[in-house]
């Protein structure tokens, strides 16, 4: 308990940083999109109904508080390093491994997206609960009764975060199969039910929901709304102004997790080694920002 623990506070101290950066981009959107009910769609035709909910009910209870938003966020990247910890715990049987992995979680860089700019909640909220899922696919598999309802409730909701968790299934065959090979038993009541959840969610639920005007259309209608905004009345002025900040203090934080993660001293022997494997994790490193880079452009004045 200890160590998940340890390791949720570490990614909470890492990406506390993006609690001072205001909202940027698609935050807009989304939130204009949230105004009077709770889509089915995103203004970019997605299909995550749990995530824009989030962000429903967020702005129900502290208005446009970015402060607010960014921390459910970086509450959501600590909650999936501890359960890093945990899961992989439980699946190398080794505390060590699974707290190094947890750290490694913790630290990476690529959670600077996920914490400064929250319309990438997706990405942390369905982490979170498919970690939940296989925790309680464990949990089934060990009692042995009926079928793991808490993990496909959990799997579904993952999927109306983000559509991208569908392997799921695959992941939980792949894992049994190599620890232990799946018995009949298993395959029919629980590898089998996880699968029928992802055919269902694709070919009914969401095809259900693909009534309506198209995304291009849709996310013009959504932004040109500016009544949504009451608060303040000048809000593309305020994008504006507030993605320059944003750009600026995303890169810092980005550069800072980059110096605790990817660049020990030079010089040493570590040094030179995650430099030919920094390449493999940034990709093309000219992506990187930096602080004096230009600000990536928005079109504000489209959304007056």
């Amino acid at each position: 308990m200890a160590d998940e623990r340890r390791i949720g506070i570490l990614a909470f101290l890492a990406a506390a940083p993006a609690l001072a950066i205001p909202f940027i981009a698609d935050d807009w959107v989304n939130l204009a999109a949230v105004a009077e009910r709770i889509p089915l769609r995103t203004p970019f035709s997605y299909f995550r109904p749990l995530y824009l909910g989030s962000f429903w009910a967020e702005r129900r209870v502290w208005g446009l508080n970015s402060v607010a938003f960014h921390l459910t966020n970086v509450a959501l990247i600590a909650l999936c390093a501890a359960l890093v910890v945990v899961v992989l715990r439980r699946l190398t049987d080794d505390p060590r491994w699974a707290t190094a992995a947890g750290a490694l979680f913790a630290l990476h860089p690529y959670h600077v997206e996920n914490a400064g700019w929250i319309a990438a909640r997706a990405d942390v909220g369905a982490t979170l609960l498919v970690l939940s899922a296989w925790l309680a696919y464990e949990r089934w598999e060990s009692s042995g009764r009926g079928i793991p309802w808490i993990a496909l409730i959990a799997f579904e909701a993952a999927l109306l975060f983000k559509e991208s968790v569908v392997l799921f299934p695959v992941m939980v065959a792949l894992l049994v199969a190599l620890r232990r090979g799946p018995s009949r038993r298993e395959a029919l009541a629980g590898i089998l039910p996880l699968g029928a959840v992802a055919a269902l969610h694709f070919l009914v639920l969401r095809r259900a929901a693909d009534q309506g005007i198209p995304a291009d259309q849709k996310l013009l209608q959504i932004a040109s709304q500016q009544q949504h905004f009451s608060d303040p009345p000048d809000w593309p002025k305020r994008c504006r102004e507030e993605q320059h900040v944003a750009h600026q203090r995303s890169a810092i934080l980005h550069r800072c997790e980059v110096v605790v993660v990817l660049e020990p001293p030079k010089g040493t022997r570590y040094h030179h080694i995650l430099k030919v494997v920094r390449p493999f994790v940034f990709g093309d490193e000219r992506l990187v920002p930096q602080l004096d880079s230009e600000v990536p452009s928005f079109p504000c004045d489209r959304l007056t």
